[in-house]
This record gives C-alpha cells, structure tokens and sequence, in this order.
C-alpha cells in the first residue's frame, strides 16, 4: 500500500508480498479508512489486515471459507461508526464486523431477487445506508446498517442508468 501527498508525492509505503502479519496476497481490493485505521481487503488471503495510519500492522481477521467470520474473495470494505463492511464476492454477500473484527452478521445471498447478490465487489456506508455494487447483477443496491434491503437501480448496459460489472 501507498500513501501519496495530494500533489502524488510518495509519502511512504507498507506491506510487502505474503501471508504474514504486516504482509498481503497477490491481489489487493480496496481499502477504508476509519477510527483512525486503515482497513485493507486482503483479497489473495480471504481476510481484512487493520494497520495504523502510519503503516503498522495491527492485527488481521477472517479466513478463508464461507462460515461466520470467513471470506471467500473479500473485495470491498468500508467503515461505519461502529463496524466494519466487507463485500465478499464469492460469498455473494456483505458480512459485518466489529472494528476488532468480531464477526456480527451478513446479509445477502446468491441470486438477483431483492437483498440478493451476484458477485458484490464493493461497499460503501453513507448516513445510515450501505451502499453495494452489485456487480453480476449490474446494478447498485442499498440497505439499511442492518442489513435490511431499500431498494437496488440499475441495469445492464451502456446507456444512462445502466452499468456493466460495476465496482
């Protein structure tokens, strides 16, 4: 991970390639910052690696699977006042965590009904909505903190109110 000044300076970097505390996968997502955190989708591990604003590594959590507190391709994560978002792709769902990681709950499974998900790769939390691309159904979809669906737009395409695989 890099920390660029706004005029694209390299400030600084942390991480480096592996499975060890302080390193990550081969492959990256998205990362949020929260609490004074940075929270990272460790996509090649299946797993959320929680590191200080200056880089140190605190701790991690999550494992590979689809049980509580497991992952199957995390992709994007997101921060609230209290608990962190994790949009898991293979999952087809959006799993929630305590800021220590302690698993809470998720919501969502694999279809294109209402409150379902096909391949959600990203997650955002505005006011008191979770917002999440639901990429394979190419279209936004919003929910409550706890989970509960509001509403989804969006369909497949080019044209204005369309997307294709969304992030």
């Amino acid at each position: 991970v890099s920390v660029h000044a706004l005029d694209g300076t390299l400030v600084r970097s942390f991480g480096t390639q592996g499975s060890g505390d302080g390193e990550f996968g081969p492959e990256l997502s998205f990362l949020a910052i929260g609490h004074d955190q940075v929270f990272v989708s460790d996509t090649g591990n299946n797993r959320v690696s929680v590191h200080s604003l200056d880089g140190t590594f605190l701790h991690s959590f999550g494992s590979e699977g689809s049980g509580d507190g497991q992952f199957n391709y995390p992709t994007g994560v997101a921060v609230s006042e209290d608990e962190v978002f994790v949009a898991e792709e293979a999952n087809h769902r959006v799993s929630v965590h305590g800021l220590d990681g302690t698993f809470l709950r998720a919501f969502g499974t694999h279809g294109s009904g209402a409150g379902q998900f096909n391949a959600p790769r990203n997650v955002a939390v505005v006011g008191n909505s979770v917002i999440v691309t639901d990429s394979g159904n190419h279209r936004v979809s919003v929910h409550g903190l706890d989970g509960t669906f509001r509403r989804a737009f969006g369909s497949e395409g080019a044209g204005n109110g369309q997307f294709s695989n969304p992030w």
